[in-house]
């Protein structure tokens, strides 16, 4: 559909193990506000803890304090080490690989990946974020196109940016770093 259109930008994304870590804590620690979320939790039960102290009952404070702080870090470690797990079993290494390309023409773009084939319009691409020297696109709820700065130069990622803040306006959140 949209590869015989004339394309706009076609990047050949590579991924390594270190960029699909960065989206995985992007995705699932800060874009769904998990992180936050089970800090306030920990900053609720260490507060209890501070009131139990007040109220002369050390044990408790103690007891509420160390949770309070034992929860995050064990989270953390937990979704690190998922990830891990997650970055052997598709057997990424820290030299990037050829993932996929993505195409984007004025409609809106196509995803080849080995002898799989999608296009999506502009309208039904879900948001985009452009964090750190990555762009995230999700052409799904759920589903993404990791695109590193490093899989192509920067004319072309200011072309990219700018194809996104374009058509997609309030659904692209633009925190790049050059």
């Amino acid at each position: 559909m949209h590869t015989t259109e004339d394309n706009l930008l076609v990047i050949h994304s590579r991924l390594s193990a270190a960029d699909f870590r960065g989206f995985s804590f992007y995705n699932g620690l800060i874009r769904g506000h998990r992180l936050l979320k089970v800090l306030i939790f920990a900053l609720l039960l260490i507060l209890f803890g501070w009131c139990h102290f007040m109220a002369g009952m050390p044990k408790f404070a103690a007891i509420y304090a160390f949770i309070g702080f034992i929860i995050p870090f064990v989270y953390v470690l937990q979704y690190w080490y998922s990830v891990h797990r997650q970055t052997m079993a598709m057997e990424l290494s820290e030299t990037p690989q050829d993932a996929y390309t993505v195409g984007f023409t004025q409609l809106g773009i196509w995803i080849q990946r080995g002898q799989e084939h999608a296009s999506v319009d502009w309208n039904r691409i879900n948001s985009a974020y452009a964090r750190g020297k990555e762009t995230y696109l999700y052409y799904m709820q759920n589903r993404a196109l990791i695109l590193p700065d490093a899989s192509t130069d920067s004319e072309s990622v200011a072309l990219l940016l700018s194809l996104l803040e374009k058509n997609l306006g309030h659904r692209f959140e633009n925190h790049h770093t050059k």
